[in-house]
């Protein structure tokens, strides 16, 4: 019925919208939520990995998530109140009306037996344990705290470059291509986790040795479960499952190599605890549809992920989300506190009436007022507060453009702040040049809606906000409201892409967001004129301010660029990569078409891809790319926080999307000096100015796109050429100076009530 319902809705354009409007405004209302709930359908699964002892921090380099045992003890005890606590298994095939979760943990450590162990027997509850079989009793942990513990001790270095320290702390150094002098920070140690992530574990072992070959400090202690505490939980109810035998990440392995992971961990289980073992914990969460198929030839029937979700009714068994709480993501499990218990069972105090990343009267030592507190003589500097849905990792152009914003403003001229509606993820609040306020309620639905509005409100009245920056729809929505409430302040809402995203129900949210009159920065004119055309803002309310140079990030890059032998880069082979999130509408399979083409003319080729990545297109593109023959020559780097230091590596960059405002990626090109091929798409022409003849292909065209790229990797005269005019482009017309200036004038055209914006970008 409901299928044949959507086949007729489906006919009629009108009926269409409007039913998509409607199911929309259910699911944000609440409704859903608070019917799982009634009727008994509220099914979640969490996981941990690691507790810490009752004082201890959480370690600044170790990215292995971490709880402390009083939080842990509270938190379950609230689930164990409010829910049916059920073994994994059991809660897989629940049909009881009261809500239900699962209890899981993942590698096996062994404060998992010393302190979370005693905690669930006290409070009887079930859970089950993702074992990584190669670590059962071992002291060696695995490499991210290797390294991590490489970096702590090279920071603290103290000893001359003679002794045993400074050798390690040069080891380091040189496996990394760090110059002396360069600080050895948390940051650094995390950006170079997400990159060793992306590698082959052949690879990335070997650059580990190198990186600690000499530190001194050997882990003495035992890290991991050994068999006698695994038997002895299995014995009071405790459930265990395969995490692998050495943690791979799946989709970067060869399928023999992912048969065998799976295979060697699930047959020492079963010996070791005398039962089949048909669970599974996918390492770092990542999967593909023929690592699930795999898994269910070999007997497993349950695999678990770590997209942070709620079960639905109808789950892959061997794909089930999962829900992450770690210190080190704080606002992220706020964010799932709420989800479970609501606003009344909060298993740590309140922060004041706004939850924060970070305290601001103790980030970086800078004292700042308190979030409703009196503002105190600012002066005449005007009081900007960037304000952003939410921030999933710094890689986004948005994000950057973020950030490049929050670093850069004179603060002479400008007090800044910067507010998020609802989670930061992927990045450490002292990662931000601005500490991060968070506007994000107690509650879900049309009640947490109405306290993120007052409480951004207030923040605006209390802190004499001048203009709000937003940086997507919603926060777009909540600015104009909220200024309307507060009495004061204006917006400047952002266009930075052509519509690809749009749907029938956002045209018309922007359409209503523009009658509350705020003004917009596009950053190039195709946005300008599809906002002008789909949304119906007048033009003369948009400037016109395109992305700048990555300036810092270049600096950063090359005095941190990646060494050939690093990246897997052999004596004379040639280097085409891409650099943008593994999305359909990047159209990868474009990019892997001509990469067939290409390897035709020029066979000691590698095709590099950095970028966030959807895990269901990028298993399609890995398969492609085998289907195509290529898999060998194709390395998906995932995301980097500064694709800079991989970038000038590059003899031809590709950007080979069908949609594009302006593109960041291009952009940095330009900036590193790299011959560029880019389908002619959106602001890409407008971008590229002069270069663009050279460039440019049509969209959808792997033929055209692989004899630009063909010639390129022919003549290096030519990509020299065309490399230093990009640089020389990317210095003037995209200097970071320009384009500051360009704010600082549309701030103030803004606060003084301009109506026809007059900033504009012309070569």
């Amino acid at each position: 019925m409901k299928t044949v319902l959507r086949e007729k809705i489906a006919t009629v354009p009108l009926a269409r919208g409007t039913y998509r409007g409607l199911i929309s405004c259910v699911h944000r209302s609440g409704l859903p939520a608070l019917w799982r709930t009634v009727a008994g359908r509220r099914r979640a699964i969490l996981t941990f990995h690691r507790l810490r002892p009752v004082g201890e921090s959480a370690d600044p380099f170790d990215t292995c998530p971490s709880v402390s045992v009083d939080y842990f003890r509270a938190l379950v005890r609230s689930l164990s109140e409010r829910f049916t606590v059920l073994p994994l298994q059991e809660l897989c095939g629940y049909a009881g009306k009261a809500p239900a979760a699962a209890i899981t943990f993942d590698d096996g450590w062994r404060d998992n037996y010393e302190l979370a162990f005693p905690i669930l027997r006290e409070l009887n509850l079930p859970a089950t344990i993702f074992i990584t079989t190669g670590k059962i009793g071992a002291s060696q942990p695995f490499w991210q705290q290797s390294l991590g513990r490489a970096f702590r001790s090279a920071q603290e270095c103290l000893d001359g470059p003679e002794g045993d320290a400074g050798r390690a702390a040069l080891a380091l150094r040189t496996a990394l291509q760090i110059r002396e002098g360069t600080q050895l920070t948390s940051s650094r140690y995390r950006q170079t986790v997400l990159l060793w992530k992306k590698l082959p574990s052949g690879q990335r072992d070997r650059l580990l040795r190198d990186a600690v070959r000499t530190n001194p400090a050997v882990e003495q202690r035992r890290c991991f479960l050994n068999a006698d505490e695994i038997r002895e939980m299995a014995v009071v109810g405790i459930d265990f499952g395969s995490h692998t035998v050495n943690h791979p990440i799946l989709p970067l392995e060869s399928p023999a190599t992912v048969e065998c992971e799976l295979a060697e961990s699930k047959a020492k289980l079963n010996l070791l605890l005398g039962k089949p073992i048909d669970m599974l914990a996918y390492p770092n969460g990542q999967h593909s549809a023929e690592i699930r198929d795999c898994a269910r030839s070999l007997g497993y029937r349950i695999g678990c992920t770590t997209q942070g979700r709620w079960l639905s009714a109808r789950e892959d068994a061997l794909r089930l989300p999962r829900l992450e709480f770690s210190s080190n993501d704080v606002e992220f499990a706020s964010q799932f506190e709420r989800e479970l218990f609501g606003s009344r069972g909060r298993t740590r105090p309140r922060q004041g009436d706004v939850r924060r990343g970070l305290s601001a009267a103790t980030h970086r030592g800078s004292a700042r007022p308190a979030p409703f507190g009196p503002t105190g003589d600012e002066g005449n500097r005007t009081k900007i507060l960037f304000l952003i849905d939410d921030f999933v990792g710094p890689e986004g152009g948005t994000e950057q453009h973020l950030l490049f914003l929050q670093r850069e403003l004179p603060r002479d001229h400008f007090d800044l702040h910067f507010g998020v509606l609802t989670r930061l993820q992927r990045i450490h609040p002292d990662d931000f040049p601005v500490p991060p306020v968070m506007f994000n309620g107690d509650n879900s639905g049309l009640r947490g809606a109405k306290q993120r509005l007052g409480q951004l409100s207030q923040f605006i009245k209390s802190h004499e906000i001048d203009v709000v920056h937003a940086f997507f729809l919603t926060s777009e929505l909540y600015a104009c409201l909220a200024v309307k409430l507060a009495g004061r302040g204006k917006v400047l809402g952002v266009r930075r892409n052509i519509g690809y995203w749009h749907t029938w129900r956002s045209r018309w949210l922007t359409r209503f967001v523009s009658l509350l009159g705020a003004k917009y920065a596009a950053n190039c004119a195709a946005a300008r004129e599809f906002a002008a055309k789909a949304e119906w803002i007048s033009r003369s309310r948009m400037a016109l301010i395109p992305n700048p140079a990555p300036e810092e990030r270049l600096q950063d890059g090359l005095a941190n660029l990646a060494s050939r032998g690093s990246l897997g880069i052999a004596e004379g082979e040639r280097v085409v990569g891409m650099v943008g999130t593994v999305r359909r509408i990047k159209d990868y399979s474009n990019f892997l078409h001509a990469a067939r083409r290409v390897l035709d003319d020029h066979p000691r080729t590698k095709f590099f891809v950095i970028g966030t990545e959807e895990p269901d297109y990028k298993a399609e593109m890995v398969q492609l790319a085998r289907s195509l023959g290529i898999d060998r020559q194709v390395s998906w780097l995932g995301p980097m926080p500064n694709p800079l230091r991989v970038v000038p590596r590059f003899d031809v960059a590709v950007l080979s999307s069908q949609s594009e405002a302006m593109s960041n990626a291009i952009v940095e090109y330009m900036a590193a000096g790299v011959a560029i091929v880019a389908t002619n798409v959106g602001g890409t022409g407008e971008l590229l100015g002069p270069l663009a003849a050279e460039s440019l292909v049509p969209a959808e065209d792997p033929a055209a796109l692989a004899s630009r790229v063909c010639r390129f990797l022919a003549d290096a005269t030519l990509r020299e050429t065309f490399g230093r005019n990009a640089r020389l482009r990317a210095e003037t017309v995209f200097s970071q100076k320009r384009i500051l200036a360009q704010y600082e004038e549309l701030y103030a055209q803004i606060i003084a009530g301009v109506k026809n914006l007059a900033v504009s970008t012309a070569d």
